[in-house]
């Protein structure tokens, strides 16, 4: 009985709360740390080639478009969908038929990472080329 009475003292409510956070936190810590090997590995082995969008459509509970893009690796074909959050719905058909540059991981092109916006430049220590500046007044 005295141990029921020490469990009613205890505040539920901030317990409950903190403990999913931790969790949360926790987890997010441990993808980070698995995942940096995999984008070193990019980095690291880099080559670049050109994707082509050839469709779109809107991201789900969320703002912004979802290309569908292409590229070829030794006559292979790679599709993929690409989710830019700073480019509304009313301006991606103006990126129909376009082309972008690809950095994919040498000997694994499924680790590729399509650059469109300056900050995905800026992660591979690359200036934003001038070929890509109509694309600014988008985001």
């Amino acid at each position: 009985m005295r141990f029921l009475k020490i469990i009613d003292k205890i505040d539920h409510g901030r317990s409950a709360i903190i403990a999913p956070i931790v969790i949360i936190v926790l987890l997010g810590a441990l993808c980070s740390y698995l995942g940096a090997p995999y984008r070193n590995r990019l980095y690291n082995n880099k080559v670049f080639t050109t994707c082509e969008i050839y469709d779109y459509g809107i991201i789900a509970r969320s703002v912004g478009t979802s290309f569908s893009c292409r590229f070829y690796v030794d006559g292979e074909k790679y599709v993929f969908s690409e989710d830019v959050r700073e480019i509304a719905m009313r301006n991606a058909d103006v990126f129909l038929g376009k082309s972008f540059p690809v950095v994919y991981e040498k000997g694994n092109p499924s680790n590729f990472r399509m650059l469109m916006l300056p900050e995905d430049f800026q992660k591979f220590d690359m200036p934003y080329p001038d070929s890509l500046n109509w694309v600014r007044k988008y985001f």
